[in-house]
């Protein structure tokens, strides 16, 4: 049912970029999956992406790049932009879907934009059967059609106002057949069939449709049209030709392997989309050149689009942004990542500026905050510590290596036949490892006192099979996590004892006595020096794989769950956690903070995502003095351009809402939206993507709302 309530709040709402306060670093200007990219002139390319992704924008020509959220941030996951369109810098149009959990049916809705994507209006389609409505294309300004890869026995939907509008149209209600639907201009236009030698054509705008009927093939389930005239049907993996409409088609050739899209620029130059590989054709599809080809760093092809003949953009995973200015035989890189690594397994900042990551295979190092990366040491490394900037760890594959001069060199130990997962660097010279067997999954634990000059190989656990993680508190007392238990030591690691249960992932200690652990799916809490672990957290389809705490009430953790990475926030020691992540990206593995607002977090799609508030959006806590009451203060100042602070106060700790309206009750603005702690707050708002005009903005707690006004003037 709240899914139903959201998504109607959606489609009847003019909405606003939400505010984040996590930034994409790498890869730039988003790690999501792209679904579909436009070029709308040589400078300006716009493009999306599935999970609630943000609208993606560059007006120079791929220089630089924004990227805004457009969609609410509650359950962003379940929303996918399937198709984009634009027919001038200004009118925009995204075709989204909607999936409610556990429902089989899928609401298809357009968000609209008049003003270059500044503010957006979404228009409700329909609500049809999983994976129905596939692609949206306008053929002008006000003319445009959204339609199915697979037709389920319902129609094409068509506007005549630039998409505030749509009406359907049905093609033919007896043959459930029907594949992808392409039209040339306004009114000529073809959809594919499947397997009955069939396909279609309509010359009055989709009213009415004539069938054909071909004894040579059978599968014309993509149609691709440059005019009235000439035009291809792919199927499987052949391109069959016409030049008169669609009354004759020759079979032209064979395209490499199972095409997922495909097109034509011109009579002679076209592309296609084969197992995530771009091929280009410059004989009119009779023979085909791969110019793009992807491994397994690289990114997945989603789509192509063509400005005119030689000129086109593809999109793709991981923020893949491609374009070519040479027909399609050749592509470059407009956005996506500085290095080529799959994933990011671990992270760790000792300042603002400097910070390591590990890249497999390799170290990399950035002295700038991480907005460049150097390789500086690669022996297939998943696992990194460092001290300071001079000592440090790399862990990898059959060894582990030690730095004292900041990487300039390397000592390094082998242990063949073992997978190293953790380290802890108590003092410059007190160094502990440990490890796993990758033949007998027992785990080892070495450790050093005079900074790597030697090694000696410790007692392990009682029954241990599996270690995972490692914390000290002082040089001899500290815990070792397994794949079932958390043990103990205080004598260095001479002799152990069990504390606690579970499957622990990860265990972080902020002092002797306050500790925290967590598996798959539980966080667990010690007040008592691991004694005992007490669960504070637990939530269904979510996996935590790293933790972080900078002080004894604020910590973090990091996983994946629900088609996303995962960021869980406390402010109060872990009593309650809330979601701290407002985009998509894929599973999260490492996090590291050097102080309270200031962190970095890495996982798959090498994605390395930083905050410089703690990951709160914009909002800081002023003073911890327990108010006697709950209070909304007028913003200062007011009028403002484009910034102003809100501040209020919370006499009692619990989950708070701060919200922007426009005159007529819309949300332009969702501000706030997770547990605080009693005390003064102020929160900083900026307003530069709003237009001028009167705004309301709302507290709102389980016991306590206000609303007050505020004016932008511009």
């Amino acid at each position: 049912m709240k899914s139903i309530i959201l998504f109607l709040a959606l489609i009847s709402s003019n909405i606003s970029f939400a505010q984040s306060g996590w930034v994409p670093t790498n890869p730039q200007p988003t790690g999501n999956i792209l679904t579909d990219g436009v070029m709308v002139n040589p400078n300006t390319i716009y493009a999306v992406g599935k999970h609630g992704g943000p609208f993606v924008k560059t007006t120079n020509g791929g220089v630089s790049w924004t990227a805004k959220d457009i969609l609410p941030i509650k359950d962003s996951t379940r929303y996918n932009a399937i198709s984009l369109c634009a027919s001038d810098e200004n009118n925009i149009c995204i075709l989204y879907s909607y999936e409610f959990i556990f429902v089989e049916n899928i609401r298809y809705f357009v968000m609209r934009s008049t003003n270059a994507g500044q503010t957006w209006d979404s228009v409700f389609i329909a609500e049809r059967p999983r994976e129905d409505l596939g692609r949206m294309r306008f053929v002008n300004q006000t003319t445009g059609y959204c339609f199915s890869y697979e037709y389920h026995g319902y129609g094409v939907f068509k506007t005549t106002n630039g998409g505030a509008n749509w009406q359907e149209y049905k093609v033919n209600s007896t043959n459930d057949t029907l594949q992808s639907l392409f039209f040339v201009n306004a009114n000529t236009g073809w959809m594919g069939g499947y397997g009955n030698n069939n396909y279609y054509r309509t010359t009055n705008g989709g009213t009415s449709w004539a069938t054909y009927i071909t004894s040579n093939f059978d599968f014309f389930y993509k149609p691709f049209f440059i005019n009235e005239n000439t035009g291809w049907y792919c199927g499987g993996s052949y391109l069959a030709k016409t030049t008169n409409g669609g009354i004759n088609f020759l079979n032209t050739g064979t395209i490499p392997g199972v095409v997922d899209d495909f097109g034509f620029a011109d009579e002679n130059t076209g592309w296609c989309i084969s197992s995530s590989n771009i091929y280009s054709t410059s004989n009119s599809g009779v023979s085909w050149q791969m110019s793009y080809s992807r491994d397994s760093t690289n990114s997945n092809i989603s789509s192509i689009r063509f400005l005119n003949s030689t000129t086109g953009v593809a999109a793709g995973w991981f923020g893949g942004i491609f374009k070519t200015t040479n027909k399609g035989l050749n592509w470059s890189e407009l956005s996506r990542t500085q290095n080529k690594h799959a994933y990011i397994s671990d992270v760790q900042f000792i300042n603002q500026l400097t910070g390591w990551a590990a890249m497999y295979p390799d170290l990399m190092k950035t002295t700038d905050g991480g907005n460049n990366w150097n390789k500086i040491y690669t022996d297939s490394i998943y696992r990194l510590k460092f001290y300071n900037e001079n000592i440090g760890m790399a862990m990898g594959v059959n060894s582990f290596s030690s730095t004292t001069n900041g990487g300039q060199s390397w000592a390094i130990t082998n242990y063949e036949g073992y997978f190293f997962t953790s380290a802890f660097l108590y003092s410059p010279n007190t160094w502990y490892v440990i490890g796993v067997n990758a033949g007998d999954y027992r785990g080892v634990i070495v450790k050093t006192t005079n900074a790597g000059v030697t090694w000696n190989t410790l007692a392990q656990p009682p029954g241990n099979t599996f270690l995972v993680s490692a914390f000290f508190v002082t040089e001899n007392t500290g815990y070792f996590s397994t794949g079932s238990s958390i043990f103990k030591t205080t004598n260095g690691g001479t002799n152990w004892f069990a504390t606690g249960d579970g499957n622990t992932q990860s265990i972080y200690f902020y002092n002797e006595t306050t500790g925290w652990a967590m598996d798959r799916e539980d966080i667990y809490k010690t007040t008592n020096s691991g004694l005992t672990f007490q669960r504070q957290f637990t939530k269904g389809f979510y996996s935590y794989y790293s933790m972080k705490f900078v002080n004894a009430q604020t910590g973090w953790c990091v996983g994946f769950g629900l088609n996303s990475g995962v960021i869980l926030k406390t402010t109060n020691g872990g009593t309650n956690w809330s979601d701290n992540l407002s985009f998509y990206t894929g599973p999260l593995y490492a996090i590291s903070f050097i102080n309270d607002n200031t962190g970095w977090i890495v996982g798959s799609g090498e994605t390395i995502i930083k905050t410089t508030t703690g990951g709160t959006i914009g909002v800081q806590q002023i003073s911890t003095t327990v108010p006697d009451k709950f209070y909304l203060e007028q913003n200062y100042p007011n009028p403002f351009n484009p910034n102003t602070v809100i501040s209020f106060q919370l006499s009692v700790a619990g989950f708070v809402k701060l919200k922007v309206f426009d005159l007529l009750g819309r949300e332009v603005g969702n501000l706030l939206n997770e547990n605080l702690s009693s005390g003064k707050y102020k929160y900083d708002f900026n307003a530069t993507l709003l237009p001028s005009g009167i705004y309301f903005y709302k507290l709102e707690t389980e016991n306590f709302s206000e609303t007050r006004k505020m004016v932008l003037v511009k």
